[in-house]
């Protein structure tokens, strides 16, 4: 419901930023939800891309002086196709429990698309809030074809048969497809250890960091891709290495000195997640071995794996060969052209595409 608001919708200045952060927690009980032992203050200056290349444009709306919402916009190169485009992607947005249910949302978002000081190519929109999916549907955005979906590789018995939805109630029918699954992923050697096989000539390391190798191997693995994240040096640094965003581990696998591949791994919230993962084309040992070492580095400590990856994505057999298993779980992914004709984006609702979209491309974990 949408109710008469006096509201000031402006971008965000660096003197706002305690304002927001206590916003945020009033919002959003625990905030930040992502492990991090930075101080809530310290998270959000980097969230808001403080040491981060591209551009942002960052909002809050006021009541009387009072700031009772925030929307945080980074923009993404990404590659379109042929093109690299620049890809507003929102992140945290939320509004003051005293003003919740009140449309303020609905008379945000058309002022502060008016305000972009840097008009994107693009918004690209995730959620599976309903009221932002409305906001979205209003907005005349487009779907993919293809759904982005949560792989999971369960570690223990009771995961597996948490995940396989094994349980009193069923219907007989999906119980017996169910059972079909766990045999499976018994199969698999569950209680057997999961370590890496010793691929010819390929060897996994974590490492503290990207180095300056990180560009050129990250533009020839996503030359299958038509729509992936740019990625470079700096912006993966920020993103997985910068201690504000809580602990992740750089997984590099490389072969003969030159990188093949790597991985993020992230625990949060009782499960293991691949954050991030790249490898290079037409390599799926490569992949096989990167999922094989994931699970050796999570197993003693989580019972559960998350990898988010499109349904026809080629991480996908490499994955369900290790014992991936997708779920109906998804997020409802949209587009919309804004500084580019439509013509020239709407191929991404085609069958054919190929996208590769990682969590870590989010800032949900």
């Amino acid at each position: 419901m949408t109710v008469a608001l006096d509201l000031n919708v402006r971008p965000m200045c660096d003197e706002d930023i305690d304002a927001v952060a206590q916003l945020l927690q009033d919002t959003f009980d625990g905030w930040p939800k992502v492990p991090t032992s930075a101080a809530p203050i310290d998270h959000l200056r980097w969230k808001l891309g403080e040491g981060r290349p591209g551009h942002r444009s960052h909002f809050v709306a006021e009541i009387d002086g009072r700031i009772i919402a925030f929307q945080l916009n980074l923009h993404w190169y990404m590659k379109v196709g042929d093109q690299v485009l620049e890809v507003r992607r929102g992140g945290d947005a939320g509004v003051h429990p005293d003003y919740q249910g009140k449309g303020v949302m609905s008379i945000m978002r058309p002022a502060m698309h008016e305000r972009f000081e840097v008009v994107p190519d693009m918004f690209l929109g995730a959620s599976t809030h309903a009221a932002i999916n409305r906001l979205y549907a209003k907005e005349d955005r487009r779907k993919f074809a293809h759904r982005w979906l949560v792989y999971i590789r369960p570690l223990t018995l009771g995961a597996a048969l948490k995940t396989f939805k094994i349980r009193r109630g069923r219907p007989r029918k999906k119980l017996v497809a169910s059972f079909r699954k766990l045999a499976r992923w018994m199969d698999m050697g569950m209680r057997s250890p999961f370590a890496l096989r010793p691929e010819t000539g390929i060897a996994i390391h974590t490492a503290p960091s990207f180095d300056e190798r990180i560009d050129g191997f990250c533009e020839d693995a996503l030359t299958p891709f038509d729509f992936a994240s740019i990625r470079t040096k700096e912006l993966l640094n920020w993103r997985f290495a910068d201690a504000r965003a809580g602990q992740f581990t750089i997984r590099m696998a490389t072969e003969a000195g030159r990188i093949v591949g790597y991985s993020v791994l992230r625990i949060a919230n009782g499960r293991g997640h691949i954050a991030d993962l790249v490898v290079q084309p037409n390599r799926s040992v490569v992949t096989n071995a990167l999922a094989r070492d994931a699970i050796a580095e999570l197993r003693p400590r989580v019972s559960t794996i998350e990898c988010w990856l499109f349904d026809n994505s080629p991480y996908l057999p490499p994955l369900e060969a290790c014992g991936f298993v997708g779920t109906r779980h998804r997020r409802q992914l949209s587009y919309e052209a804004v500084g580019v004709a439509v013509e020239e984006v709407e191929f991404l609702s085609g069958k054919s595409i190929r996208a590769h979209l990682s969590l870590g491309d989010m800032d949900w974990v």
